[in-house]
């Protein structure tokens, strides 16, 4: 398998990533968080699950304007390698 077409990270199971979010007609959002989730671990590990937040929080700004993120969905991503120690 080609490299730029059909890389091993988006190839682990029986269908391809981007197959499954045609299949779904997933928006650009929704493509884009599967996307991550199904190649973390053979690709970019937590800095991929971190991009699939953006995008999940993105997504729910989308589809629900009137929901105050910082209220009812707050994260906090402690990142262990650049924390300070003390």
């Amino acid at each position: 398998m080609s490299d730029i077409d059909h890389p091993n990270h988006y190839n682990q199971g029986s269908i391809e990533c981007w197959d499954y979010i045609a299949s779904h007609k997933m928006s650009f959002f929704q493509g884009n968080i599967i996307k991550y989730v199904t190649r973390y671990k053979d690709k970019n590990g937590k800095e991929d699950l971190k991009k699939a937040m953006v995008y999940l929080k993105k997504l729910m700004e989308v589809e629900y304007p009137s929901i105050n993120l910082r209220s009812d969905c707050t994260v906090i991503i402690i990142d262990e390698e650049n924390k300070e120690k003390k």
